[in-house]
């Protein structure tokens, strides 16, 4: 589903129905999916949209109501991570196994995703709660809902309600730095999370010049798939240092996650350093630019 503002419409407009439509989007999946495994992985990245649409307008709407949003679609999503994350993990070494070339290795990814796959049926069958916590999330998305058209939106101003977007660019930068620096792999992931924040609000507006904006979150949506591939291995990692998977890791599998880690942040570094070689007000001024152009403002 693509959701993107419109010339046509006012900016609050434009945000109520864009928050209308991935609220639907949520509820729709959650009580119309078969495959619930699907429909809770399909709606967490519904409420990470909706999360980047609300940094975007963060200082229209307040910090009052910013925050109560904010932190409500999070919770929801949460509540549906355990059963998220096992997948995860299976898909994280589906990955590895389509690209081992090495016998004793993929040897040892399928007795891996053996044990997950059993890991992963046992927690489905303990937490027979899960239609419940669907049926929760379905209703704190329903009484979300009524909340949209309450958010406080005045401003047509692109320097008012979307001046979340300097924040979230800048975000990008001082993430980016700060992993570069410690080579952690929560900062990575931290900086992973700004990226993918930045990405939603620009597909937001990518019809304000499609060409450009389309090259960018293009660039964007490759860089978020190489943090997400870092951080992937990572859990992969910490899933047997904590016990999750029952068995020590094998040297050969723990050599081949730390050489892929270090492929995915040094291309990551690179990609990184080009989308965020702009200084912050350079690439907000840009971008109300673009969106005065767009609306065919002659005074921007």
């Amino acid at each position: 589903m693509s959701v993107k503002f419109e010339n046509t419409k006012d900016a609050k407009t434009n945000i109520y129905e864009i928050a209308d439509e991935l609220n639907h989007e949520m509820v729709y999946k959650l009580t119309e999916y078969e495959d619930k495994h699907a429909a809770v992985h399909e709606t967490r990245k519904a409420i990470k949209k909706l999360r980047a649409l609300l940094r975007l307008i963060r200082y229209e709407v307040g910090p009052i109501c910013y925050s109560q949003e904010n932190i409500h679609y999070r919770d929801v999503g949460r509540e549906m991570s355990e059963l998220r994350d096992a997948s995860a993990l299976i898909e994280t070494v589906d990955k590895l196994i389509e690209t081992a070339e090495d016998k004793s290795l993929l040897e040892i990814l399928l007795s891996v995703k053996k044990l997950l796959e059993e890991k992963r049926n046992a927690l489905a069958k303990a937490q027979t709660n899960l239609s419940k916590i669907i049926e929760t999330a379905v209703i704190e998305l329903k009484a979300a809902h009524k909340r949209i058209h309450t958010w406080p939106i005045e401003s047509d101003k692109f320097q008012d309600w979307a001046y979340g977007l300097s924040k979230t660019y800048n975000n990008g930068i001082k993430t980016m730095q700060l992993a570069f620096e410690t080579q952690n792999s929560h900062n990575f992931h931290e900086w992973r999370k700004q990226v993918k924040y930045l990405w939603n609000q620009l597909l937001f507006l990518e019809d304000t010049w499609p060409v450009m904006q389309a090259i960018v979150t293009s660039e964007l949506s490759n860089l978020s798939s190489l943090l997400g591939d870092e951080h992937d291995l990572n859990v992969l990692k910490e899933a047997f240092d904590n016990g999750y998977i029952n068995m020590e890791i094998p040297v050969l599998l723990e050599k081949h996650i730390g050489d892929k880690t270090a492929l995915y942040r040094a291309e990551a570094s690179d990609l990184g350093l080009r989308i965020y070689a702009e200084n912050t007000n350079s690439f907000f001024k840009k971008n109300k630019v673009y969106w005065g152009v767009y609306k065919g403002i002659e005074q921007i």
